[in-house]
């Protein structure tokens, strides 16, 4: 019983050790405080649409771990554990946390003969994901010109540049490094899951000297696609989304379905935690990333909110649905992903994010010397961009909304009190409108 309160304390204390000597790699975000899907899916396609605005192709390489947890070579986990200033009485007990484990399989109340783990990291453990950060963590260091994020075992290798033979240079060197990481460290790609996207605005792609890029990983030349799946969100290769709101509201239909047959034996209230439990979380799932899409899509959203309004409340096409939403407390999608937008810039403004969002906000006063109306109202300065690309960026519409809210607001030292008050301005806000009006969130 004591297992667990002694794993999570070694878990506080191991992760507190890296994050002050700064020992993580800082695109990692993968089982990290502050750290989330949403973090590190801004953090990448920012940094894309930004290459995008500077004219720049990215080429990307979606990598496929087979196995990744349960191939860690302890022996070598415990010999980079050492490398990061662990004390040999620290590692004498993860040693002792990694050996002798064994597993079984029960069915039908029949235990299988116990088998020794002489790999892998404890599955369901609070320390399992966190040494597997560890033993992934120095793969990044090698790559060259290419980037690497990271999330658990999901790695996107990207390099960027105005030319197409230069990216699949720079990324075929990295996928041969890669090879030899794997082969290093025990680790096995899968070749066939792997896959590469061009990435860039329609006007370069269309005047780009290649239509895909030849990539090769252990000899096997690598998939193209036309879309991927990264961290729950579908990307494609201009960054539109349409493809992902497309996959959103086929979800969206099947779990309305399903509150369309239960509704007839639930009340309103019942209804609405039905809606907030399988329909409310699909619908916002890192909205701050695709919230970028057009004014089209957004409609289509907003349509299906209106749509599970009206079935909690059994009101019929005609009725206003300001009025709905006012009674049930919800913002339209346009407003939700504006909030989040809000949210997330507020606790960076608390230092309460990745260290790859420290410099998202600057103030213009800090940035000059001499009093300017904006600078004396507490401005945050506005990225430059040259093109539409730019404007899309999460830091470019989200400092354009921060800099409309009030200076009381952007100072509370409570984020829930912040969130509170900023959904009840909304709210209130909405309440004197006769209908919703869409506009795009960039």
């Amino acid at each position: 019983m004591l297992s667990k309160p002694l794993e999570r304390h070694v878990s506080l204390s191991f992760c507190e050790h890296l994050r002050s000597h700064d020992l993580l790699y800082l695109n990692q975000s993968g089982f990290r405080s502050n750290h989330s899907c949403e973090t590190a899916l801004i953090n990448i396609t920012d940094k894309w649409l930004k290459a995008m605005d500077d004219g720049e192709l990215i080429g990307a390489v979606f990598m496929d771990f087979s196995k990744a947890f349960d191939l860690v070579n302890h022996d070598v986990l415990l010999r980079k554990l050492a490398k990061y200033h662990i004390s040999q009485q620290a590692l004498q007990w993860f040693t002792s946390y990694l050996d002798g484990r064994s597993q079984q399989c029960s069915v039908l109340g029949s235990l299988s003969s116990p088998l020794m783990l002489e790999r892998g990291v404890p599955q369901r453990s609070i320390l399992g994901p966190k040494l597997f950060s560890i033993y992934i963590n120095d793969l990044p260091m090698s790559l060259g010109e290419a980037n690497a994020d990271i999330y658990a075992d999901d790695t996107t290798l990207w390099p960027s540049s105005k030319s197409c033979d230069e990216i699949q240079q720079t990324l075929q060197n990295a996928l041969d490094i890669t090879e030899q990481w794997l082969t290093v460290n025990n680790m096995v790609s899968n070749t066939t899951k792997t896959k590469k996207l061009l990435i860039g605005t329609v006007q370069k792609l269309r005047h780009s000297d290649k239509d895909e890029l030849d990539l090769y990983l252990n000899g096997t030349k690598l998939g193209e696609i036309k879309n991927e799946k990264l961290l729950g969100i579908k990307l494609d290769k201009h960054l539109k989304w349409n493809k992902h709101i497309e996959y959103l509201i086929r979800k969206l239909n099947s779990r309305i379905c399903l509150l369309k047959r239960a509704k007839e034996h639930l009340t309103i209230h019942c209804r609405t935690l039905l809606y907030n439990a399988i329909i409310k979380p699909i619908l916002e799932y890192c909205c701050t990333v695709w919230g970028n899409c057009s004014k089209e899509q957004l409609i289509r959203l907003l349509k299906i909110q209106k749509r599970c309004a009206r079935l909690i409340l059994n009101a019929n096409f005609r009725d206003n649905s300001v009025k709905l939403f006012t009674e049930l407390g919800w913002l339209p999608i346009s407003d939700t992903i504006n909030c989040r937008k809000l949210y997330m810039l507020h606790k960076i403004s608390l230092g309460h994010c990745p260290d790859y969002f420290s410099e998202y906000i600057r103030y213009l006063k800090d940035s000059h010397n001499y009093n300017t109306r904006a600078s004396t109202n507490r401005n945050a300065v506005i990225p430059t961009y040259k093109k539409v690309s730019g404007s899309r960026m999460f830091q470019t519409s989200a400092i354009r909304l921060w800099n409309t809210v009030e200076v009381s607001l952007q100072d509370m030292l409570s984020h829930k009190q912040f969130v509170n008050k900023l959904e009840q301005k909304r709210l209130l806000e909405n309440a004197q409108l006769q209908h919703f009006s869409i506009e795009t969130t960039f």
